[in-house]
């Protein structure tokens, strides 16, 4: 499961869309040969047909190195999938700034474009239950903004065991319908008959199902998206107020929630309107 250069495969075609494509799949939390080819041999995936890297080039591996391209050039892939998203912004990128995210959305699309392919990004949840779906994104609010199209993995709030892919954002045409799937010992298999629902998923996920907590306020969501931005340190007041105006969050209760976390907001950059206020959380790093 290491990147070789590309092999004679049949392609996908008007006449057969169903050939096998290649892919290249990128991730810096699961083992290749421990727990990704398992899994997609037990889903009877052409493994052929995958391309990865090792797991000590994957540590110095972003979106805008030259690497990166550099893989999708060599094996062809259909469809590039990188798991998670924030293993491969670079080392100095901020993933809560929308100016330092956009250009590296920009970017991506740009190599889609180029290398004929779909680029799929995982996304986890950030811990602002209640929120809308589009927002609870780890990072900025951009990054969902910048996506053409999203799909959240989800379950039926009344069993676990039954779970959907839901399409809960398109740029590009129609919402398609939910796809069922469960997970056992034999692997993934999918469920054509689901009776799931997208608002169904998007219920469970955002902690109106039975295995979320119950009885979330508002103020409980700010406090949490609060926590969330600022949990790798200080953050400028200004970008912190714009993010949670776009998730839903009042301002009012923004500053509710600062006061019983006790954020600090005492350290300020520049003068008169460029004046810069940073909150951060107390005893949090001081980056």
């Amino acid at each position: 499961m290491i990147l070789k250069e590309k092999t004679k495969t049949e392609k996908p075609t008007k006449d057969n869309p169903n050939a096998a494509a290649n892919v290249l799949f990128i991730t810096a939390e699961d083992d290749l040969n421990d727990t990704i080819a398992p899994r997609l041999r037990k889903a009877g995936a052409d493994v052929d047909c995958v391309f990865s890297c090792d797991d000590k080039d994957t540590q110095e591996l972003s979106f805008t190195s030259p690497g990166f391209e550099n893989m999708i050039s060599r094996c062809s892939p259909k469809l590039v999938i990188a798991d998670p998203i924030q293993a491969f912004l670079g080392r100095n990128v901020d993933m809560h700034r929308a100016n330092e995210i956009r250009p590296i959305m920009s970017y991506l699309r740009c190599l889609a474009k180029e290398y004929n392919c779909a680029i799929l990004l995982i996304e986890h949840l950030n811990k602002n239950i209640g929120g809308k779906s589009l927002y609870r994104g780890l990072g900025t609010v951009d990054i969902s903004s910048a996506t053409r199209s999203i799909l959240m993995v989800g379950s039926n709030p009344e069993d676990d065991t039954d779970k959907g892919i839901a399409h809960i954002k398109t740029n590009c045409g129609q919402r398609g319908d939910v796809v069922g799937f469960t997970i056992s010992n034999r692997g993934l298999e999918w469920n054509p008959d689901t009776n799931l629902t997208a608002e169904a998923i998007e219920g469970y996920s955002n902690g109106n199902g039975n295995a979320r907590p119950k009885g979330t306020t508002a103020l409980d969501n700010a406090k949490n998206f609060l926590e969330a931005a600022l949990k790798d340190g200080k953050q400028a007041s200004r970008d912190v107020v714009l993010e949670a105006m776009q998730r839903g969050i009042l301002e009012s209760t923004l500053k509710r929630a600062r006061g019983e976390l006790g954020v600090l907001c005492n350290e300020r950059e520049g003068f008169g309107k460029n004046t810069i206020v940073y909150w951060r959380l107390p005893n949090a790093d001081m980056r």
